[in-house]
């Protein structure tokens, strides 16, 4: 299950265009390339990713402010939204955290990471991503948007740059949280993950009604959104199978 907060201030359309990605990219073709990879049991991962945003997703109007620093605020947000119930307890679901522009991070959290913590569900091993809507002034979100960074479009398919990156950054962490939950699985003898293998690497694309390069449609939006590294004969970066 996808279990999303959304830190700080996002509009109706903002929730949409992240809402609408996490309920169609399970079952879809790009996350399909995740089933080329299986546990230590030798399991295949499933092609699915659960969400309602009824009920799997919280806003969180600044508990902790408009500045996160410290080196576990995302745990301390995520186990507190988990303690109280705002989000359910599920030991097999992937956190998400995404912040609003608005708020303050350390220098160190760029475009999206993912990583795993027995502070969210105590005694739990719980994976985690974390995918800020980049703030355009500091020069961030330019590092982030493809549709910036590799085809200088003036805007993003769903008119939104930032949460239009979001996605395409959570696609990455999605594929890397499945293929390598606790940093143990599968990476390069470089230490590259699925999606760092592929980064800003987005194949065929085609133009989205407002003239920005899109490559997938997930529910009724368009969407830039990373190919992942297929382990296929042969190997290499995929929109999906």
């Amino acid at each position: 299950d996808a279990l999303p907060i959304y830190y700080g201030s996002f509009s109706a359309k903002q929730h949409s265009i992240l809402d609408t990605f996490l309920q169609h990219v399970g079952g879809s073709k790009a996350f399909n390339v995740t089933t080329e990879y299986y546990d230590s049991q030798g399991q295949s991962i499933a092609n699915v990713l659960n969400y309602d945003p009824a009920t799997d997703s919280y806003d969180d109007a600044y508990s902790l402010g408009h500045a996160l620093s410290g080196d576990y605020f995302e745990t301390t947000l995520l186990h507190n939204a988990v303690a109280v119930g705002h989000l359910p307890s599920d030991v097999n679901g992937l956190y998400i955290l995404t912040i609003s522009p608005d708020v303050t991070l350390p220098d160190n959290v760029w475009c999206a990471y993912h990583s795993y913590s027995p502070e969210i569900i105590d005694g739990a091993e719980v994976v985690y991503a974390v995918a800020p809507d980049p703030p355009a002034a500091t020069g961030i979100l330019g590092g982030c948007s493809g549709n910036v960074a590799i085809y200088h479009d003036k805007v993003s398919p769903n008119f939104d740059m930032g949460m239009d990156s979001v996605v395409d950054s959570l696609i990455h962490e999605l594929g890397e949280s499945t293929s390598d939950p606790l940093i143990t699985a599968w990476f390069t003898f470089t230490g590259q993950e699925m999606g760092d293998v592929c980064n800003f690497n987005y194949g065929p694309t085609f133009l989205a009604p407002n003239g920005a390069h899109a490559n997938h449609k997930f529910g009724n939006r368009d969407y830039l959104a990373q190919q992942l590294w297929s382990l296929a004969d042969p190997e290499g970066c995929v929109q999906g199978h």
